[in-house]
């Protein structure tokens, strides 16, 4: 039994030194890892890239917001000037839904 508890602590303090010296392979962030882990991707060049791709992808989800928003601010006008039903009104409406 004591041969089997020194053999145990003999593979801890092996995979404890191991660690220390190389914490990369153990998924222990270093000094190096954590600085590159808040640094920008290097597909942008600068801040300014990174902005605009970012402002971006945020109005490419409003966009449909503003596509609606604008029908049915013009719908009225739209209805009146061609003469259109209401059922031809929602008809244009629902096709910018």
């Amino acid at each position: 039994m004591e041969t089997d508890t020194k053999e145990l602590s003999a593979v801890e303090a092996t995979q404890d030194a191991y660690a220390q010296e190389h914490p990369e392979d153990l998924g222990i962030p270093g000094e190096d890892e954590s600085s590159r882990a808040n640094a920008r991707p290097t597909i942008f060049r600068s801040t300014a890239q990174e902005i605009l791709f970012i402002f971006t992808a945020m109005m490419s989800v409003a966009m449909s917001a503003f596509l609606q928003g604008g029908t049915l601010v013009v719908s009225s006008f739209i209805q009146k000037d061609l003469n259109m039903s209401t059922s031809q009104l929602t008809w244009m409406t629902a096709s910018s839904a």
